[in-house]
């Protein structure tokens, strides 16, 4: 009888045994299913956000570029306006494309010095950058204005009004370019480490969590091939 009882109570303490470790191991892969979409989705957001910072500030390179471009092809005209604008209607095609490349500078720089890609620090140079092809732009137009008020006859005396004015914002322009073109390399290099990061915490929660899971599953298992009693059978003697 005490036997029986005894047999009866290590059957429950092995049902149990194997409940519990049954409801852990799926509780355990529950857990890593949660934890892996939990990561999944802050490393959604991680890459939306690293997107979006590499889209500003490629919108910013561009500009930058942009304004660097369309201030040579200006300070071109100007030589254009110069070398072939003692005739009237070329004088005019020359002002007038001079004014559009002028007008694409300011619309750059505006942009760049706004831009939400921009660095604060560029961000300030664009604003001064922009200030000085106003004062640069201003002398060109007085310069060509007397150009045409001496009937369009002496290009050298124009010039040299206007002489050496273009360089300090070519330079200013060219190392705007150029500083986003590297904060541009800097934050890919920033974002593939990043991106690597991500992956291996991602990786390495969700191998523990279902490695536990399997653990347990593996010990409710084994405990299923044991007898109810929780011994190993013995032969006769």
């Amino acid at each position: 009888m005490e036997r029986l009882q005894r047999n009866a109570y290590g059957e429950q303490s092995t049902r149990r045994a194997r409940l519990t470790i049954g409801a852990l191991g799926i509780l355990a892969i529950l857990i890593a299913g949660i934890v892996a979409l939990f990561s999944l989705y802050y490393a959604d957001q991680g890459h939306r956000q690293t997107v979006q910072t590499l889209q500003d500030l490629d919108e910013a390179s561009r500009e930058a570029g942009t304004a660097q471009v369309a201030f040579k092809r200006q300070v071109q005209e100007w030589k254009n306006l110069l070398l072939r604008g003692h005739d009237a209607q070329d004088y005019t095609r020359y002002r007038v494309a001079m004014q559009a490349q002028s007008e694409r500078v300011e619309t750059a720089l505006a942009a760049l010095a706004s831009a939400p890609g921009t660095p604060a620090a560029l961000a300030e140079r664009a604003s001064a950058a922009r200030a000085l092809h106003e004062r640069i732009q201003a002398d060109y137009e007085a310069a060509a204005a007397a150009f045409e008020e001496a009937g369009r006859r002496d290009p050298v005396a124009v010039d040299a009004r206007v002489r050496g004015v273009d360089r300090e914002l070519d330079q200013a322009l060219d190392a705007l370019a150029e500083q986003l073109r590297a904060a541009l390399g800097k934050a890919l290099q920033e974002a593939r480490v990043a991106a690597e990061r991500r992956y291996e915490a991602l990786h390495k929660v969700v191998l523990f969590a279902h490695g536990l899971g399997i653990g347990l599953l593996a010990l409710l298992l084994l405990l299923a091939l044991r007898d109810p009693g929780g011994r190993k059978p013995v032969g006769r003697g």
